[in-house]
């Protein structure tokens, strides 16, 4: 009987688990949704004339925010941690604005778990609003790029050029010209900038899941932001703008 029971429980747990998953917005939904924005439950829409915006209530699928603003450019800005990685929200939000079309963001702190008891955190969480909406814009529109913005702390790093960095930029197992480029432009906000793997050996997120959806070749950018850089572009207005600049010296 309670052999039976334990079945008959596992079940309708995994019954549960498909559910929740197969009511997740599509890549395909996703795309009609940005070609005509409107309400997404369980998700709350607000909208104006320039902004639409999804908001978590819960942790319901994932959770997960996203703003779309059909009048910017074809970029996406996505902030996985904006708990745990201090400032990267703002420092999102302001390349949102002043850039891309797309922000999307994590709605609960990585280390919550989910009614199911699955991982929040976005660099392991497979399925979700997030990974679904970029993949959706990039159908959309061949040439965006994804930046993706992520925090660390200097006095984990274990090299002494780790423990100096404000920036490390990388798009995977090697660099591009562009992601060179990238790094070039963010030393004329700290010396200490570079691009992995050839110029530093350090890196945070390598198995970050991202890395293993079908994005288009050579669109993502992972930047990792020290806590000291990241509280100065929230602070100086002047360095948020070279910021910015720099990110679109590559499109």
């Amino acid at each position: 009987m309670k052999i039976h029971n334990l079945f008959y429980f596992l079940v309708i747990f995994a019954s549960s688990q498909t559910l929740a998953q197969s009511s997740l917005p599509s890549v395909t939904q996703l795309q009609a949704w940005f070609k005509k924005p409107g309400p997404l439950p369980p998700w709350r829409y607000l909208a104006t004339e320039k902004l639409h915006t999804l908001v978590a209530n819960s942790d319901e699928l994932g959770g997960n925010h996203l703003w779309y603003r059909p009048a910017g450019s074809t970029c996406v800005v996505s902030v996985p941690h904006q708990f745990f990685d201090k400032n990267t929200l703002p420092i999102g939000q302001a390349v949102f604005a002043q850039m891309c079309q797309l922000l999307v963001s994590n709605s609960h702190h990585r280390n919550h778990q989910d009614e199911h008891q699955e991982s929040m955190d976005l660099s392991k969480r497979h399925n979700n609003l997030h990974h679904n909406a970029i993949l959706a814009y990039q159908a959309n529109f061949k040439d965006a790029k994804v930046f993706q913005l992520h925090g660390f702390s200097q006095s984990k790093r274990s090299t002494d050029k780790g423990k100096l960095a404000d920036f490390i930029v990388s798009q995977g197992r090697r660099s591009t010209p562009k992601l060179q480029r990238l790094a070039s432009c963010l030393t004329a906000l700290s010396p200490h900038s570079f691009y992995y793997p050839e110029q530093i050996s350090e890196l945070g997120g390598t198995k970050n899941v991202l890395h293993q959806l079908p994005l288009i070749p050579h669109s993502f950018y992972h930047i990792e932001i020290s806590a000291i850089m990241r509280q100065r572009l929230t602070k100086e207005s002047q360095l948020m703008e070279q910021f910015i600049l720099c990110l679109q010296s590559i499109r």
